[in-house]
């Protein structure tokens, strides 16, 4: 949390990541998932919009877990890979979780599908960091 001119805390980015993450933790162990999961992606909006926070990875991941665990079959895995796709720089944790919510719902071909592009992705990234080491000396 960080005080502002006035001695007032605010929050800051760790305290939403640790409040999404309890979203997340209850999507899976309570029985309205989806309600939780809904709750984590209203703190990643509140975060950029209205507190001017930016999120981190740690925020869309903690999301994307939200809706992964969140027991609400095809459309929750659809509105985690949204997220995915809407992050600026995914991570592998990103991708995996979307991933892996895939197979978890029996969609191989899906799951597949995603990680054939995070594989194709990732050479993307290594081929463009690789060729700016050859130019830095």
């Amino acid at each position: 949390c960080l005080r502002d001119h006035n001695g007032v805390v605010k929050p800051d980015v760790i305290s939403y990541n640790t409040t999404i993450s309890a979203f997340a933790n209850a999507a899976q162990n309570c029985e309205n998932g989806v309600a939780m999961a809904e709750e984590a992606e209203a703190l990643l909006f509140r975060m950029k919009g209205r507190m001017g926070i930016e999120p981190d990875s740690y925020s869309y991941n903690g999301v994307i877990l939200a809706w992964a665990r969140s027991s609400g079959g095809l459309p929750a895995v659809k509105r985690a890979e949204s997220i995915l796709r809407s992050m600026k720089y995914p991570t592998i944790v990103s991708w995996s979780t979307v991933v892996n919510a895939y197979a978890h719902l029996d969609s191989a071909l899906k799951a597949e599908a995603l990680l054939k592009e995070m594989e194709h992705n990732t050479r993307s990234f290594e081929r463009s960091n690789s060729s700016h080491a050859r130019i830095i000396p």
